[in-house]
């Protein structure tokens, strides 16, 4: 990104570098927990399988805790490129002074640090949580897992944290809906004036818009729907504990995919990287004619 950014995208190339940056962190936490969700009467299980099992139930809560934050926080930075390519969709390249980037990136933080806060101020009783775990799914005692979780999801400090949290995922692709059009009113309203070439730039750039826009409806919405329903109004969903996790871990794939399909640098150096490598690997298995006279 820092090198083969166009011109007209250098403006927002800062908030393309900080979601894949909370991309990158929320992969490799999806790793270190392997974590399974499963909802209780009244409290909530977080099973850990990953590397943070050789840990204790502290570190096996936090990491998911800290899994949580960046997955708002990439939610929050999908929709803040957005919201900066609906300021300034006539003038991209334009570069914002460091104090503005930083007073924009730290509204996104607003909603993430009173989540933290609630968190760090909801009882803990991981003891509770395993026993009623083990109670209601027998097979988690010798899964091999470290239990941890939220012992009341009834207590009002945990509604307020899951209603935050629906803030966050169902707010977000409708605003970021709502500022594509705004873009495209913006692109397109002297379409006359615009040459062909412009304009096919500009579907291309519409449709990337989209298909962003669409990440958080497709991979966040469903799972947090479904846990929303079993924790408050019903019983547990069959294979819901292996869908959450799975859903949430998409976008850390198809987010960075689509930035490099839609803009056409990145995919240039994809591909030319990717020649080079088979140049290279074809050069070592057939050796030119140079390399064998010396033989």
């Amino acid at each position: 990104m820092m090198k083969y950014t166009p011109r007209p995208l250098r403006g927002m190339r800062f908030y393309m570098v900080k979601a894949s940056i909370m991309e990158m962190v929320l992969a490799c936490l999806i790793f270190f927990t392997q974590y399974r969700v499963l909802p209780n009467k009244k409290s909530l299980a977080v099973v850990c399988y990953g590397p943070s099992s050789i840990f204790s139930q502290d570190v096996c809560f936090y990491a998911f805790f800290t899994l949580l934050i960046f997955g708002c926080e990439s939610v929050l930075s999908i929709a803040h490129t957005i919201y900066y390519q609906c300021r300034n969709a006539d003038r991209t390249s334009k570069t914002l002074p460091l104090p503005v980037i930083i007073l924009q990136t730290s509204i996104t933080f607003i909603p993430l640090f009173v989540l933290q806060m609630l968190i760090i101020m909801m009882k803990k009783d991981f003891a509770a949580v395993q026993e009623e775990t083990e109670l209601l799914h027998p097979d988690v005692r010798n899964s091999g897992g470290v239990v941890s979780g939220f012992a009341e999801m009834y207590d009002p400090l945990n509604i307020i944290a899951v209603g935050v949290l629906g803030l966050i995922i169902y707010g977000t692709p409708f605003f970021s809906i709502h500022c594509k059009r705004i873009i495209y009113q913006r692109l397109f309203a002297y379409e006359a004036s615009i040459s062909q070439r412009t304009r096919e730039n500009a579907k291309t750039f519409i449709r990337a818009l989209n298909f962003q826009a669409m990440i958080p409806a497709i991979c966040y919405i469903p799972p947090f729907t479904i846990f929303v329903y079993n924790q408050y109004f019903g019983s547990e969903m069959p294979l819901t504990s292996l869908i959450i996790p799975l859903t949430i871990s998409i976008p850390t794939i198809i987010h960075p995919a689509i930035t490099l399909y839609f803009i056409q640098p990145y995919r240039r150096a994809v591909m030319a990287f990717i020649k080079r490598d088979r140049l290279r690997r074809r050069s070592s298995i057939f050796p030119s004619n140079d390399d064998n006279s010396k033989y």
